[in-house]
């Protein structure tokens, strides 16, 4: 049989294929059974053996046949000369057999991927059993045969002399089989409750959250957060600022409302009483400082400053004629309140400004910004004076000393510090608060230091030595703001939008004025 080099080699390529895959097949075939069966598994894995080895040697032969064959077809060639000899081709049956052999394993790896044979001994096995009468697997026969024996032995051994005859012994195993079938059935009776029985569920008892206290409201109070407190020189009342966007006035000797004041566009951040008493001045997230008669909150005059966004805080001089404005674009506005003129803008924080204050004799202001920087200032030149990194975090709350010399501020970072400002040196750091320190204030003599954080509570602190006086808890969230009142009080004001007035030796709460129901 002649075949061109080509088809001889994709055949040889093919049958090595077939031979890898024939003997694969013999090793999943004898791997993977335990028991072969001697008609159906034992010979589909000698065909496969024996094809895969045909398949695998006859490729390889006609490999090395085409590798020493010439490209030219000599036999096919005409000769001239000497070689002019007539030679008649030589007929292998090497490419037959492997064809064959190829063509037999694929219908061995047919059958042994679908499994036909395997299906079909399976069929025969089964077909034998039902012959031989055995509906029943053989392990299921040895129940019924151990009733038997004990049943017998217990008539036999009936004193009365009729048990013998009435016990013959052929004819108990003619009962066997419904007895058998009894004894298996009762097996997967008894089973299926306890598998397929739901699991018992335990009792559960629930334990409800404590109600809480409710909030008391009023409807004359503030319906969001009290973010600023300011206290009258006479003492007897003082101004709340919210994020409700309202100034509100309340007595102290009645602790009621007397009326609201005024109302931004934004929210409110700051709310203070000029010294003459009949005037406040107001600011907020609209950029605008508003200097507003007491009696109606009618603006006298408004300084706008909404190029550099919402007006974070503003402090005053005691005598009212120096005023410094800390502004959301990191610029801070020093102003004279009495030609009611700008003195001078100064770009000073790469960052939003959040606290500033002003010194007694209104010279001198500070200023800090959320990224913990602070920066004191002359506030007629409008010149800073000095710079450094004060705190890890912003800084919220700040106050001079009333001889201007010193200054302390609370911070992001938790802590409040007292700074000497002639040098820019730490002279002592305030520890005790959990959360951000967003408000301080310095009593009126100048020896206790007034807190509000955001942790919940209020603390008063002894700027001498360090220590903690008291500690104030009871509003329901941050506390934002806080004032010294009169004779020995403190007030303070949250997020929960309640004002409370306390003791300066600590809880409870003398008053508290609500916040509006929500």
């Amino acid at each position: 049989m002649q075949v061109g080099r080509l088809p001889q080699g994709i055949l040889a390529i093919v049958a090595a294929a077939i031979g890898i895959w024939c003997l694969r097949a013999v090793y999943l075939l004898l791997g993977t059974s335990s028991a072969l069966s001697w008609t159906s598994d034992t010979a589909l894995a000698a065909i496969l053996a024996a094809c895969g080895l045909v398949c695998l040697f006859g490729a390889l032969l006609v490999l090395l046949r085409l590798a020493d064959r010439p490209r030219v077809d000599v036999q096919n060639t005409r000769q001239f000369g000497r070689f002019a000899v007539d030679t008649k081709p030589s007929r292998s049956l090497l490419v037959p057999l492997l064809a064959v052999a190829g063509v037999v394993g694929i219908a061995a790896l047919g059958t042994h991927q679908f499994g036909l044979l395997r299906t079909t001994g399976q069929s025969v096995s089964d077909s034998g059993q039902q012959a031989a009468g055995e509906p029943v697997p053989s392990g299921s026969q040895a129940p019924p045969a151990a009733p038997a024996t004990p049943s017998a032995s217990a008539e036999e051994k009936t004193p009365p002399p009729p048990a013998a005859p009435e016990a013959p012994a052929p004819a108990e195993p003619m009962v066997a089989p419904p007895a058998s079938q009894e004894t298996a059935a009762v097996p997967p009776a008894a089973a299926p409750p306890v598998e397929n029985a739901p699991p018992a569920v335990a009792p559960v008892t629930t334990v409800p959250m404590p109600k809480s206290e409710s909030m008391p409201t009023q409807a004359e109070g503030h319906r969001d957060a009290v973010v600023w407190l300011s206290l009258a020189a006479d003492g007897n009342s003082f101004l709340s600022a919210s994020t409700d966007k309202t100034v509100k006035l309340w007595g102290l000797m009645d602790r009621k409302l007397v009326r609201t004041v005024a109302s931004h566009p934004d929210m409110v951040r700051s709310a203070i009483f000029l010294p003459d008493g009949a005037r406040i001045v107001t600011a907020g997230d609209d950029g605008e400082i508003v200097v507003r008669n007491l009696a109606d909150g009618a603006p006298l005059h408004v300084f706008s400053a909404k190029d550099h966004g919402g007006v974070n805080k503003i402090a005053i001089s005691p005598d009212g004629r120096r005023m410094v404005s800390g502004h959301e674009a990191g610029t801070v506005l020093f102003w004279d309140l009495e030609k009611l003129v700008p003195l001078h803008v100064e770009r000073a924080h790469g960052w939003s400004v959040a606290g500033v204050a002003i010194s007694d004799d209104g010279s001198r202001a500070l200023s800090g910004s959320i990224d913990g920087d602070l920066k004191l200032w002359d506030v007629n030149e409008g010149t800073l004076l000095r710079y450094w990194g004060g705190h890890e975090r912003g800084t919220y709350g700040m106050a001079f000393t009333h001889d201007g010399k010193f200054a302390v501020t609370g911070s992001g970072d938790r802590t409040i510090k007292l700074w000497d400002l002639q040098s820019g040196r730490l002279l002592r750091q305030f520890d005790g608060h959990s959360q951000t320190v967003y408000a301080i204030a310095l009593s009126r003599d100048g020896t206790r230091i007034l807190s509000g954080s955001l942790d919940g509570t209020a603390r008063l602190w002894d700027l001498e030595n360090g220590t903690e006086i008291a500690q104030y808890v009871g509003h329901r969230g941050p506390v934002y703001s806080v004032a010294f009142g009169p004779e020995g009080t403190v007030l303070t004001g949250g997020y929960d939008r309640s004002i409370r007035i306390w003791r300066e030796a600590g809880p409870p709460a003398v008053a508290v004025l609500a916040g509006a129901p929500q």
